[in-house]
């Protein structure tokens, strides 16, 4: 009878509680902070092509920076003309311009054909209407007022006109107060063939304050210049692309500046 005493009330007895301590979640992994550079210089985070998930910050040097803030004068003067043969071609401009008013961009959107507007968008406060006469193009409104035409193969007196159409449709969907004002043209792109390769490595080198090359990331050389105030796209076929201008003639004389300096390590 003890023993069956015994072991029912040792049977009864309360099991242990369970611990309840548990290992602390792992820390998530610090988000990489670059800091700015003192001096200037200018950080950029450029996600590599074989590790799309990492990420690595390089530092544009100090002098890159000011080359195109400030410019430098050791490039010499020359007053060589361009070769016939070496000429602009694929012209693109983008212009913007401003209402002086607001603009209801649903109401805009119900009465114009080609215009497309989606608040639940991740750019929903946008009106886009695209044209195709006399040339292709795409023009965004915000409700402020700001218009933009995209880069379209157009000249400054044909954008301002487009530009000047633009303002009148969007005056005629009720609102009379739009008018048309500070229209500029901006980020002229062209291209142009020198007729020679061009050794980027050398060019690199010599011109380093106003070059920026990485051939692990892309297949071009960036030149920076800060008058005209532009950038070059060169690539080693000899193909220069000319970004940022602020007109054809300023394209040209960028054009001009730089042709000296690429011939003289032609291969």
């Amino acid at each position: 009878g003890g023993g069956g005493g015994g072991g029912s009330s040792s049977s009864s007895a309360p099991a242990p509680a369970a611990s309840s301590w548990s290992a602390p979640a792992p820390a998530p992994a610090p988000v990489p902070v670059w800091p700015r550079p003192s001096g200037g210089a200018v950080a950029q985070w450029l996600p590599l092509v074989a590790a799309p998930a990492a990420s690595v910050c390089r530092v544009i040097p100090e002098e890159h920076d000011a080359a195109f803030s400030v410019g430098y004068d050791d490039i010499p003067p020359s007053s060589e003309e361009l070769p016939p043969e070496v000429t602009l071609t694929g012209v693109t401009m983008a212009a913007t311009f401003h209402l002086r008013c607001e603009v209801n961009l649903q109401q805009c959107a119900m009465q114009l054909r080609n215009a497309t507007y989606n608040p639940r968008c991740r750019n929903g406060s946008v009106l886009r209407i695209r044209l195709v006469d006399p040339t292709p193009l795409c023009a965004e409104f915000w409700p402020g007022g700001e218009a933009c035409i995209k880069s379209c193969k157009a000249n400054a007196e044909e954008l301002r006109v487009i530009a000047r159409r633009l303002a009148r449709m969007i005056q005629k969907c009720g609102h009379p107060n739009a008018k048309f004002s500070a229209f500029r043209v901006y980020n002229l792109q062209a291209q142009a063939r020198l007729g020679f390769p061009v050794r980027l490595e050398a060019v690199a080198k010599k011109w380093e304050r106003h070059c920026m090359y990485e051939p692990e990331v892309t297949n071009c050389l960036q030149f920076f210049l800060a008058e005209p105030r532009c950038s070059l796209q060169i690539y080693g076929t000899g193909t220069v692309a000319v970004k940022g201008a602020a007109g054809m003639p300023e394209a040209q004389e960028a054009l001009r500046k730089v042709y000296p300096l690429l011939r003289e390590f032609s291969r």
